[in-house]
């Protein structure tokens, strides 16, 4: 994607620290990882405002009880102590 807008912005020198921290540890520029990051949470609050992705994907679909769970549980793991 073409880089053709700049924008400059203000902010705590924490911020910048952790900023520079993610972006090494990710191997970006500082202004490709802020790129990247806000390409992220714009896609998220997109997802999110759409209904996200899980929404409604288990409607209808009857929740595990506590036994279940114990029953799993057992299988996986021997013996289940009552708590």
């Amino acid at each position: 994607m073409s880089k053709d807008s700049a924008i400059t912005i203000r902010l705590s020198s924490s911020l910048k620290k952790r900023l520079e921290q993610r972006a090494r540890s990710q191997r970006r520029s500082l202004s490709s990882q802020v790129v990247y990051d806000l390409e992220q949470l714009a896609a998220l609050d997109h997802a999110l405002r759409e209904g996200g992705a899980f929404v409604g994907m288990f409607s209808g679909v009857k929740a595990p009880s506590d036994g279940d769970i114990r029953e799993v549980r057992k299988l996986l793991w021997g013996r289940l102590e009552d708590d």
